[in-house]
């Protein structure tokens, strides 16, 4: 009767253990964004993502399966779901939102389905302080900003008295 037991318990256990041991690890990959694009690009088998973003920050995020032939899924074939501790913001198109992060720092991206953890992707992460949907600005819009905040900074008493010590409004 022990012995039936000790059988019974081994064969419930063994289909789990082997599935488990299936799996492939858990590929991590540090990323910091390029400075001048505000992005990172990697092509592997990673599986997560740490890297630092600022409060505020939106981070669009890419993940394309490849094909096995150097090529990627067409997109919306694409099986990857890329997930975050942060909002998704919606926006057409098949990079996924994430944002505004509510805080600032170390942050940790991963992909589902985990079926396709061990195959290789491409995968593209950028950040950026405006939300997507406004697009980058144009060089004239920027300069009409920068214009703006250096008038605001110069002819607004509240402006100046922020850009003075100690950092108390005037009385």
């Amino acid at each position: 009767m022990v012995l039936h037991s000790m059988l019974g318990i081994l064969t419930a256990t063994l289909p789990a253990a082997a599935h488990a041991e299936s799996r492939p690890p858990v590929l991590q990959k540090p990323f910091k964004l390029n400075p001048e694009t505000g992005c990172f690009s990697y092509t592997g088998k990673a599986v997560e993502f740490t890297g630092q973003f600022r409060a505020g920050a939106y981070v669009g995020i890419l993940m394309e399966t490849l094909d096995g032939r150097g090529g990627t899924v067409p997109a919306g074939q694409e099986e990857r779901i890329p997930a975050m501790n942060a909002p998704e913001y919606h926006q057409p198109g098949p990079v996924f939102w994430f944002g505004p992060l509510a805080k600032g720092g170390a942050q940790s991206i991963t992909f589902t389905p985990t079926y396709l953890h061990g195959s290789p992707a491409h995968v593209t992460i950028c950040g950026r302080m405006t939300p997507p949907s406004q697009g980058p600005l144009t060089p004239e819009e920027a300069a009409r900003l920068y214009k703006l905040a250096d008038d605001m900074a110069e002819n607004d008493p509240y402006s100046r008295a922020l850009l003075k010590e100690p950092k108390a409004l005037p009385e």
